[in-house]
């Protein structure tokens, strides 16, 4: 069931690497060698893209030594089982504790930190705030300060969200990013925020939701029928890691990679239902709260920096935000003033007056 599973995964992703338009994103030669028997600690290890990636990175020739950390113990034991414990420690710790994850850190003494552990869903986190301030930015910030301090290379994914922020998820990962800069930019530790878009079958991606919904025969669901979104595949994930680690320049900056053209949504759901041969109902449920009909990876706002080595990304310069402004986030009880404030300090002093047409 699983084998057949992935082989109807592996047919939607191909698909749908036909319609964005784009090659592969890939890393050159001078990138191959950059997890070579270092000491990685990857956040966030029981979800599936950090989980993903812990399984690539073991199957590499000459693969330093794993820590998985998350703070979900049975994700964790999963991951586990299916990769070699000879290589790889388990760390049952969260990261909105700075006292526990100092403790891993002592423990592990990672060379490179890849940050994966966020909440991610627009709808709840529009009606719970304080848990994106919690993990995604509170987390965030105890990610990036620990690492600073321990001289590890930091690589932070974000989200394609945090371009022009709207909602209580983009406010959060544009604040990850800040934090991350400050850190990088203070101490000249390696520290980099890569962009993505959604993840190609990735636990809670619209195209495992849609998938699980045609397998069962259940109708699918599309909340726009004009909503687009950029995709990529876990292996672009780690081409564009790879990239941060090498890319000595960009100190506390943000990699927005080249991701072709947004896909629309309801081909998405074609494609899947075509690709599982069922002919369940496709139907239009409305936008849920925050979402954006489309997303960007860049705003008209932010500052890009050209590189001339490498084509497959844009380099956005990221400015530092005062943590302490950040850490006063958690002495906001009210929801609505929580969240003026965090769309306040995610907009750079100026860029707000033009976040309604960036």
């Amino acid at each position: 069931m699983l084998l057949e599973r992935d082989r109807l995964v592996a047919g939607i992703e191909s698909r749908l690497i036909e319609l964005r338009g784009r090659p592969e994103i890939v890393r050159c030669q001078r990138q191959r060698n950059v997890f070579e028997g270092r000491r990685i600690l990857i956040t966030g290890a029981g979800g599936s893209i950090g989980a993903a990636i812990a399984e690539t990175l073991v199957r590499r020739p000459g693969a330093g030594r794993l820590a998985l950390l998350d703070q979900d113990d049975s994700a964790l034991q999963r991951v586990m089982r299916r990769i070699p414990s000879s290589v790889a420690t388990p760390i049952l710790c969260n990261i909105r504790d700075g006292t526990g994850l100092e403790q891993a850190f002592q423990r592990i003494d990672p060379e490179v930190v890849i940050h994966c552990a966020a909440l991610k869903h627009v709808d709840l986190l529009e009606a719970q705030p304080r848990e994106a301030l919690l993990t995604n930015v509170i987390g965030t910030l105890n990610v990036a300060r620990i690492s600073s301090q321990w001289g590890s290379h930091l690589i932070s994914l974000s989200s394609d969200k945090a371009a022009a922020p709207e909602n209580v998820l983009g406010y959060s990962k544009k604040l990850g990013e800040r934090i991350v800069a400050s850190y990088s930019k203070a101490t000249k530790s390696g520290g980099v925020s890569i962009r993505l878009g959604n993840v190609l079958a990735s636990r809670g991606s619209a195209t495992e939701i849609f998938l699980d919904r045609a397998l069962s025969g259940r109708h699918i669901e599309v909340t726009d029928p004009m909503m687009t979104r950029y995709f990529m595949t876990i292996d672009e994930v780690i081409a564009m890691i790879e990239i941060g680690l090498a890319e000595g320049e960009a100190l506390g900056d943000c990699l927005a990679p080249d991701l072709g053209t947004p896909v629309s949504i309801l081909k998405l759901a074609e494609v899947v239902r075509s690709s599982v041969g069922s002919t369940a109902e496709v139907q239009v449920i409305g936008a849920r709260a925050g979402e954006n009909l489309h997303e960007r990876l860049f705003s008209s706002t932010e500052e890009i920096a050209v590189s001339s080595e490498f084509r497959s990304y844009h380099r956005v310069l990221v400015p530092a935000v005062d943590v302490q402004d950040i850490q006063r986030l958690e002495r906001i009880d009210e929801a609505a003033a929580l969240v003026a404030e965090m769309r306040r300090l995610s907009w750079p002093k100026g860029d707000l007056r033009q976040a309604r047409s960036a």
